[in-house]
């Protein structure tokens, strides 16, 4: 085999070895998406960025406002 057809053969099997993973990984994550938000788990919350709801709710608890306390 000349060295031309097998460096496109590794890259048309790069090519698809990535956009296959890719779409896997969209459609896997699209279905673990519905699956959490249609079942009421709480493991729902992993995906919504726990650690910037905490800072948020620190710093009003935190603050001198009294009504931002609140």
């Amino acid at each position: 085999m000349q060295l031309w057809k097998k460096k496109l053969a590794v890259g048309i099997a790069v090519i698809f070895s990535t956009v296959g993973g890719g779409g896997l990984g969209f459609f896997y994550g699209l279905m673990l998406k519905n699956y959490y938000l249609s079942s009421g788990s709480m493991c729902i919350y992993l995906f919504a960025e726990p650690v910037f709801e905490y800072v948020t709710i620190r710093t009003m608890v935190n603050s001198e406002d009294e009504n931002e306390r609140l």
